[in-house]
Formats: structure tokens, C-alpha cells, sequence
């Protein structure tokens, strides 16, 4: 079992539904019927029918731990579980060992670089080109967090320390419900270098939230982890180079410039932490945070050293792909760590049902982490790989490698097999078509609102 992290002292999620207990679904009313009946379009028409046949995924015990908590959201550039360490990062380790502790999670590059990354921690849903936030500007996207925290009273803001039209983030993320600060238009920095300082960044934006008297929610997607990590061509990593401790020293040179500019999510997270906790809002604070994609620029040999991995075909091992998801505020008593297999899809649906929101979880690819049922990280790995409590699909390679626990016969194994790779094709072509066909918009025109109840 993967676990990067001391998870000693908590509890582990149990995501089975307790006999008689009934929490509902969630879902929303959709008339999914009428819709394809209604629909000229028939890839319109093909995703009603898929949609309408999906299960929904269960409320839980965790539905709606966080409900009116303020939520601070960070993308982080290229970040490695590896830089989370207990002398480097001493307020990462905190917040990575006593909230929720995903011990497999999973986020590879699904081929449109970060822009992908963004996208699905965003959406819930994966697209395989770069140009898939400009596209979604176009299109109706009423799960982003910007859209449902602002529509129950949420101030939401969204911050980038690159240029603000990078990847059309300008269109974008205000179409994500958020109002949108990035270098360009209205965001100023200390230091103008490349990459951009993260700390600063919280500097000059924290102020923005708190001490506010409304719920806020504020998204960041930080850049001073961009390649390369030479100390010669990287601002971030000669700024720390010697702010790494001495056991950071046996490593390659470049690695060294990968851990120093990774530091900046740490002295970022303290300004922020520091202002919220003079504000008297750090208790009523969640942080999420999860990386855009693994250190992909690093030639094999140093993610071989970075990972303690093989390097021989080491772009087809799955652990290369293991990284970290950390949901944490101070106001948890212990940590509760899941062992379910999860990807970036599942962020937003998790996310979704801890904030107690409405959604529907039939409309995305993911799904909430810590409810019931048969979990999978699906990775863009030899083709569409993925993982399950069950084992590991090779796609390319046909293989599939049973994991300890198991409990699958040899009959079973193939019926198994065949019914997720039905699943994987059908979330392959619908999470893309999603897009393209503005499939939200579609959709919503048939959803049935609850008619006010007469006094």
C-alpha cells in the first residue's frame, strides 16, 4: 500500500453504507426522457440516454461536513508528494497528515499540459487538449465551485501569477463563477521574474477575502513550481536554494532546484494561514489542494531519483503517477484517510457533497471519493489505463494484475475487466463531447426546479 504520509492516530473512512441508514442521492431532477425525445442532436440525444443510465452516487456521514465553511482551492504547478516533508514544508505536512489522507490518489497529464490538469481539478471531468479552458468560456458550467459556492452567497475569487490571458484563463474562470485577478489585469507583484513568486502572489491577494463578513471561496493556481528547476534559469529555485535542509543535498542538482522552488507553496500557505488566523477565520477555513500534473519536464533519470523508481520505462509506471490530494482545516479532531483509488476527476464531486451542494453526480466523469461503491483512478497511461481496489489494467499491454486484496474468481476476472473498460470507453468519449456539445446547457433545460411551497 502507497502512503507517503504518517496517517498513525486517525481513522479510516469506512465508504459502506450502514444497514438502515438511508442518506438519499445525489441528484437532481433531471427529465432525461424528454430531453433525448426533444433533442435533433444525436450526440445530444446518445448522452441523455448514457446519463440517464448512470448510478448516482449516495450521500454519506460526510455529507456536508463543511457547509459554510470558506473555501481556499490551490492548483499547484507541477508539484511531487515528494516535496511535502515534515523540516522542508513543516505547514504542508500538517495539513497533508491531519485532514483527509488519499493514500491513492492518482493525476497524470491527460495531454493538454496544465491547461488539462486545471480543467479536470475544476470540472470533474478530463479533456486531452490544451485549448479545453478556452473552450469551456463557451459553454455552461453550473458544477464549477465558482458557480455553485456564489449562487448560496459565497464571495468568489480566482488568482493566477502568470499573464492573465495565459490559456484564455481571462474567459475561462469568470465563466467558472469566479472573479478573476492574474498579472495584466490588476494583480502587481514584488518581484517581476520567471516563474513568479507564490508567496507574493498571497500577499497581494489575501486581503481580497479576509475579514470579510461572507462566506468566501477562493481559488488559486500557483505558478512558481513551473520547469525548468536549474538555479541558473529558475528565480524560485535560486531564491531558496539554501533554504533547503542538508539532507535535500544528495540529490542531483536539478532536483535541488525542483524542491526549492516547490518551497514557495509552503511560505505561500503561511501568509495565508497568518491572515486568516488574525482575522479570526482560519477555524471555519478548508484547504484543498492537489497538483495540475506530476515534474513531467524531468529527464527520466531524475524521476527515477525523485520517485525511487526503475527507470527503465519509467513514463509507464503507474507509482510515477501516485501524487497527493489534501483536504484540510484546523477544526478536524483526526485525520481520516481513504484508501479508495481516486484521480483528479473526483475532486469536484467530492468536494460537491462536503460542502453539502446540490449537483447531480450522474453528470460527471468522477465521483465522490468517500461514497460508497466500486472506486477507480483512471490514468492516461498506455492508452486508457486504470486502477481499482481490485487491481491495475495495463491498456496497452491487455493486462490485468490482481492486487492483494483481491477477492475476484478467474470467471469473475474477465466479466470484470470487460465491464470497466465498458465504463472507461464511455467516460473517454462522453467527458469530451461534454464540451463540445455544451452538453450542461443542454441538459439544464430539463431540469425540474421545486416549486415554492405556499405559506
Amino acid at each position: 500500500m502507497f502512503s507517503p504520509l504518517d496517517t498513525s492516530g486517525g481513522q479510516n473512512a469506512d465508504l459502506s453504507q450502514q444497514e438502515g441508514e438511508s442518506y438519499g442521492l445525489n441528484v437532481m431532477d433531471v427529465d432525461f426522457e424528454k430531453a433525448a425525445k426533444s433533442s435533433k442532436n444525436d450526440y445530444l440525444k446518445n448522452m441523455d440516454l448514457y446519463f440517464s443510465s448512470v448510478e448516482p452516487t449516495k450521500k454519506n456521514q460526510y455529507t456536508g461536513m463543511f457547509k459554510g465553511k470558506n473555501l481556499i482551492f490551490l492548483t499547484l504547478e507541477g508539484f511531487s508528494y515528494k516535496a511535502i516533508d515534515p523540516e522542508l514544508t513543516p505547514l504542508l505536512y500538517k495539513m497533508s497528515t491531519e485532514g483527509f489522507v488519499f493514500n491513492n490518489f492518482y493525476n497524470t497529464p491527460w495531454g493538454g499540459s496544465t491547461a488539462s490538469g486545471e480543467y479536470s481539478n475544476i470540472t470533474g471531468n478530463f479533456y486531452t487538449t490544451a485549448n479545453c479552458l478556452e473552450l469551456s468560456a463557451k459553454t455552461y458550467q453550473p458544477f464549477a465551485l465558482g458557480n455553485q459556492l456564489s449562487a448560496v452567497g459565497y464571495k468568489t475569487l480566482a488568482y493566477h501569477n502568470n499573464t492573465n490571458t495565459y490559456y484564455k484563463r481571462n474567459k475561462s474562470h469568470p465563466n467558472f463563477g469566479y472573479k478573476y485577478k492574474a498579472v495584466g489585469n490588476g494583480m502587481v507583484l514584488k518581484s517581476d521574474c520567471w516563474p513568479r513568486s507564490d508567496k507574493e502572489m498571497a500577499e497581494v491577494t489575501v486581503g481580497d477575502y479576509a475579514g470579510l463578513d461572507q462566506p468566501f471561496h477562493a481559488y488559486y493556481m500557483t505558478f512558481s513550481g513551473h520547469a525548468g528547476y536549474a538555479f541558473s534559469n529558475n528565480a524560485m529555485s535560486k531564491r531558496h536554494r539554501y533554504d533547503l535542509p542538508e539532507k535535500f543535498k544528495s540529490y542531483h542538482q536539478v532536483l535541488q532546484g525542483y524542491f526549492a522552488s516547490q518551497y514557495e507553496v509552503e511560505l505561500m500557505l503561511e501568509v495565508i494561514v497568518e491572515k486568516l488566523e488574525e482575522s479570526g477565520q482560519l477555524e471555519n477555513t478548508v484547504f484543498a489542494m492537489t497538483p495540475d500534473h506530476y515534474p513531467y519536464p524531468l529527464n527520466d533519470d531524475l524521476l527515477a531519483q525523485l520517485y525511487n523508481l526503475p527507470e527503465k520505462n519509467i513514463r509507464n509506471n503507474f507509482d510515477l503517477y501516485r501524487n497527493c490530494f489534501l483536504i484540510w482545516t484546523p477544526s478536524m479532531k483526526e485525520p481520516i484517510t481513504v484508501d479508495a483509488p481516486c484521480s483528479t476527476i473526483d475532486i469536484l464531486p467530492t468536494l460537491s457533497n462536503l460542502f453539502g451542494l446540490e449537483y447531480d453526480s450522474r453528470l460527471m466523469m468522477g465521483s465522490d471519493i468517500l461514497a460508497d461503491g466500486d472506486h477507480f483512478a483512471l490514468l492516461k497511461v498506455d492508452g486508457w489505463s486504470w486502477i481499482s481496489a481490485q487491481g491495475s489494467y495495463n491498456a496497452n499491454e491487455k493486462k490485468f494484475t490482481p492486487s492483494k486484496s483481491c477477492t475476484l474468481s478467474k470467471d469473475e476476472k474477465s466479466k470484470y475487466i470487460k465491464k470497466m473498460n465498458k465504463l472507461v470507453k464511455a467516460k473517454t468519449t462522453y467527458s469530451k463531447q461534454l464540451l463540445d456539445y455544451d452538453y450542461y446547457r443542454h441538459i439544464f433545460e430539463y431540469v425540474r426546479k421545486e416549486e415554492p411551497q405556499a405559506e
